[in-house]
């Protein structure tokens, strides 16, 4: 079977998969490359509003969000490059540290880690007039940033974003959405976001999350309580707590989170091997209490009085029939249904109700669940001092005394969610890393529940006015760094590690329209066109390049193959895809490589176009797919 050769090239849009799918859908709605927008209203016309073209409708809009939107379509025009020495462990770890504009960088990893994620955590800009909020670069954002941060000429640092502004929310909301919107892409099916947010733009959030995630999938906004004594600087209300929203991908099943010492208080009984449990009435209590509120549920249990087993057919004539009745003697209702009842029949006991000849259904509801404490739902407001400002505070300067951070976030805060939201072998990522509050905390719970939870942080290296640790960045990786060593002197086992990833342009250069009649200048773009790496560019930064925009995760195991002995040919696989990559940048591919590789499945080849002729890329094409830079 022949294979097919394709040139790599840099895509024009994010979302080129969705342009592609709705021309699979509707080919009829495109001409010249382009959507005919009346077309399309004529082929969904049934399922469109029946309101006028340009009616208001409800939602949240600001200036700016059509520019937010065409951001988020845009590709990125940068790449990744390994910083080797920075890290710890990097052979063998699977955490990725990645300093740059996090807007660039979640786009660069769509196409490697789009359903990958299982948890996001954040911490953006809270939009309080201090903080800052930079300006994204619509034509140049990989430049504009490395002018920002001072690696190319000095174009200004980030901006404050002040209350005079007249797009104070729109900046801020301009500034989120598309990072939001990429970022949904990033989650798995069943994955989960959790941003942190205070009262000045939490109405707003709540309002673009329901457009990028969609009303149904929001969670609860929780409110969590950070200084229980109150900022006594406020004007009226000595505020306590900030927010985190939550909202699912798709359908997020929480874990839950470990019994509380309180709760395990109310588990006195204990049964004949001494396992602790409580009794919870069957009897369903307080509104939709009444039989007439769910008829269904109201049936007969049959109770041995002389063992108090409980069944729902009559047994012996030792049996009573109770029903479920209300304190003033009314019909009631069961919490279970009949066929749940039946299944579960060996979870409940009938006891006496006390002061009265008469029973009542109990549930028994042990405390444990495989030997572990049994879970339970969080609150909708998290109160403790492990989440207070002043917590966060302290963990942060056990590690990094002497360097300043502000407010960073307790690691027991990014621990809750966690443990509602994650298993074994889990990626979580926060794209606005801080100080390293996520690694810390996942460091932490990987050594007590012994799963190997990995992460992706970024972080873009704002400069601090510390010469030691100069950037933000360089605080967070300094942290994890000191982490990583603490547990590993306390016998730690396990990925203590991480490897550290640059933004930086692509290798590969981008076609410059020409809108001239110079046939000379024309010449020039093709001549320019026949290498399509820039100069100067480094194996390292274009295999990392070519790594995930074929797919593949930064944790790719790359390797060498020896089996190629006139070329050098990296192999790369990973657990989770079913083909392997293979990439050689020498600028001649030569006969033997080309006549003894050989491919399976949808196994690809890269190469440079001018290291092949046509006769070489008509056998490979018989053996593998091969694509060309």
């Amino acid at each position: 079977m022949v294979m097919s050769i394709e040139k790599m090239t840099l895509p024009k849009r994010l979302d080129e998969e969705k342009i592609e799918a709705l021309k699979q859908l509707f080919p009829e709605i495109f001409a010249d490359g382009t959507i005919n927008l009346d077309a399309l209203r004529e082929e969904i016309s049934d399922a469109l509003e029946d309101v006028d073209v340009g009616e208001e409708h409800y939602g949240l809009n600001w200036p700016g969000k059509k520019y937010a939107r065409k951001l988020a379509a845009m590709p990125s025009a940068g790449t990744l490059v390994p910083d080797p020495g920075e890290g710890v462990d990097e052979e063998t770890t699977q955490n990725i540290f990645i300093e740059g504009d996090n807007l660039e960088v979640l786009k660069v990893l769509k196409g490697a880690y789009a359903g990958r994620v299982k948890m996001i955590y954040i911490d953006p800009p809270y939009n309080t007039g201090n903080d800052f909020i930079y300006k994204d670069d619509f034509k140049e954002p990989v430049e504009t940033y490395l002018r920002r941060t001072g690696q190319e000429d000095e174009e200004g640092l980030l901006t404050s974003n002040p209350k005079a502004s007249g797009r104070f929310h729109s900046n801020w909301l301009t500034f989120m959405y598309p990072r939001l919107k990429i970022s949904r892409d990033l989650l798995k099916d069943d994955g989960v976001i959790f941003v942190s947010i205070d009262q000045h733009e939490v109405h707003n959030l709540r309002l673009m999350m329901n457009e990028i995630f969609g009303e149904e999938n929001f969670i609860a906004t929780v409110s969590v309580v950070n200084n229980l004594k109150g900022r006594s600087d406020e004007t009226y209300i000595a505020t306590a707590h900030d927010y985190i929203m939550l909202f699912q991908r798709g359908e997020f099943e929480t874990y839950g989170i470990p019994l509380p010492e309180d709760y395990y208080d109310q588990y006195t009984e204990r049964d004949e091997i001494g396992r602790p449990y409580r009794l919870q009435g069957l009897r369903k209590r307080g509104s939709g209490a009444k039989r007439e509120d769910r008829p269904n549920m109201y049936y007969p249990f049959y109770v041995n009085t002389n063992n108090g087993s409980v069944s729902i057919v009559k047994t012996t004539d030792h049996n009573i029939k109770v029903f479920p009745k209300l304190q003033d003697g009314s019909d009631g209702r069961w919490r279970w249904g009949v066929d749940t009842a039946k299944s579960r029949i060996h979870e409940l006991i009938a006891r006496k109700v006390s002061g009265r000849d008469e029973h009542d259904i109990f549930e028994i509801d042990y405390a444990e669940e495989d030997g572990s404490l049994k879970t339970v739902k969080p609150k909708s407001v998290w109160l403790g001092t492990e989440f207070s400002s002043d917590a966060g505070t302290k963990f942060y300067k056990e590690f990094m005394k002497g360097i300043d951070y502000p407010n960073p976030k307790p690691p027991a805060l990014i621990r809750y969610c966690l443990l509602q939201a994650t298993k074994e072998n889990d990626i979580i990522l926060d794209f606005f890393a801080g100080s390293g509050t996520t690694a810390h905390a996942i460091f932490d719970l990987n050594h007590e529940v012994n799963e190997n939870l990995k992460f992706i942080l970024v972080q873009i290296p704002e400069p601090t006015g510390n010469k030691s640790y100069p950037t933000i960045a360089e605080i967070a990786k300094e942290r994890i760094r000191r982490v990583s060593t603490k547990l590993k002197d306390e016998g730690v086992k396990g990925d203590l590690g991480f490897r550290v990833y640059k933004l930086s342009k692509s290798n590969v250069k981008r076609w410059q329209k020409y809108t001239g009649e110079s046939i000379n200048e024309v010449e020039n773009l093709f001549m320019e066109r026949e290498n399509s790496l820039i100069d100067g560019w480094k194996v390292a930064s274009v295999l990392t390049e070519i790594i995930l925009r074929e797919g593949f995760p930064l944790d790719s195991k790359i390797r060498v193959d020896i089996s190629y002995k006139s070329n050098k040919v990296w192999q790369v696989s990973h657990e989770t895809i079913e083909y392997r990559l293979f990439v050689c940048l020498d600028k001649i591919v030569g006969r033997q490589t080309s006549e003894v590789i050989t491919g399976f499945g949808k196994d690809v080849f890269v190469c440079l176009d001018a290291a092949l002729n046509d006769e070489e890329k008509l056998i490979l094409s018989d053996a593998i797919k091969v694509k060309t830079l």
